[in-house]
């Protein structure tokens, strides 16, 4: 379980220093489709947004800062808090460049090695970071992510939003993890919460979740 951090780290190192902070440096294919994510992402942030005066956001894996680019545009900064946690050292460093009022807030880090209060964030998001196995094994890579998504549930007050790969796509890259719908939703539903919705309506070989707290986030 230790390896699987720093073959993750690799494998983002390598494509952020070829592409840089572009959507490809994050392995994404084009703008496009790096924000179609995240408006889904947000169509499920909004139900949090207003529940405080100023909620707070940990973005697992959020690279050079895309994610906080994005929802800066689509909502005041008075109205949330953000942090981002990354393994790769560059990549944040790359975002307190780009936005030096969350400087602080910019950690990097293996997510399951930090400490983080129970509940210390209202909503803990995560976008493509389930889906790049490299040449990990199937069961270790899948044992790794259900821990990071145990911790994400764990630190939120209201729920959890992430992204992975459909099952039913038309043709599989060894390198990519493609969770068995079933087997995933009964870890959700009977280890976290049965207040869970998805949307798979958008255009891409991907499901969106939004994981809340059994009444406390509806």
């Amino acid at each position: 379980m230790r390896r699987i951090p720093n073959v993750i780290k690799e494998y983002y190192f390598k494509k952020f220093s070829q592409y840089k902070d572009t959507p490809k440096g994050v392995d994404w294919a084009d703008l496009y489709s790096q924000y179609m994510r995240f408006e889904y992402i947000y169509k499920f942030l909004e139900n949090y947004l207003y529940k405080k005066p100023k909620i707070k956001i940990l973005d697992v894996g959020c690279g050079y800062g895309a994610f906080y680019d994005f929802i800066s545009t689509k909502v005041s900064t008075k109205v949330f808090e953000y942090y981002g946690v990354d393994l790769v050292a560059n990549m944040i460093k790359k975002a307190q460049e780009r936005f030096p009022n969350i400087k602080e807030n910019l950690f990097i880090g293996e997510f399951l090695e930090l400490s983080f209060e129970k509940r210390s964030f209202d909503v803990v998001i995560a976008s493509g970071i389930f889906n790049v196995k490299s040449d990990l094994e199937t069961k270790d890579f899948y044992e790794y992510i259900k821990e990071v998504i145990i911790k994400m549930y764990r630190i939120s007050e209201f729920g959890i939003i992430f992204n992975t790969l459909s099952p039913s796509v038309n043709y599989k890259e060894s390198h990519l993890f493609y969770p068995d719908f079933q087997e995933f939703f009964d870890f959700l539903y009977k280890g976290l919460s049965r207040d869970i919705t998805i949307i798979t309506s958008y255009p891409l070989w991907e499901l969106t979740y939004k994981v809340n707290r059994e009444n406390n986030g509806k």
